[in-house]
């Protein structure tokens, strides 16, 4: 059952809806965004929730499941900051990633993964790196440090 005799919605006039308003889901809750009775998930941002705490229902009910902490994800996150900041402070500084896994007790490919996660690389993408001018991949990381 598709949408191929329905209407273009009156809102955007690009989807096809068959919901009796006559707007699409994706315009629908653009509307419930923008008069404030709803807002995304902080959790998964995909569904619309009215709660105080801001999670969806299936998110509030995995994180009862789960025994999530709050307080405890926050906190490793914070040390999650803290050593991507030492990485990319040693490597301003010219140590090689060998190096920094040795200095820092941390494996070279997490260091690698936390430098280019910090300066907003893809892992398929081959960037020159100015501190020592040669050109990494994440396949490379390791081999040619």
């Amino acid at each position: 059952m598709g949408l191929k005799y329905a209407d273009l919605c009156k809102e955007c006039g690009e989807r096809k809806t068959k919901h009796p308003s006559g707007i699409c889901a994706a315009c629908r809750r653009k509307i419930e965004v923008r008069d404030n009775s709803k807002r995304p998930c902080k959790n998964c941002g995909r569904k619309l929730t009215s709660s105080e705490d801001g999670l969806c229902g299936a998110c509030r009910q995995g994180f009862a499941r789960s025994g999530y902490n709050y307080e405890s994800h926050l906190i490793r996150a914070i040390e999650q900051t803290k050593s991507t900041q030492l990485i990319l402070e040693l490597r301003l500084n010219g140590n090689s990633f060998a190096t920094i896994a040795e200095m820092t007790g941390i494996p070279v490919s997490h260091v690698f993964r936390s430098f280019e996660k910090a300066m907003g690389w893809k892992s398929k993408d081959r960037r020159i790196d100015y501190v020592d001018g040669k050109v990494y991949s994440f396949g490379e990381a390791n081999d040619s440090i």
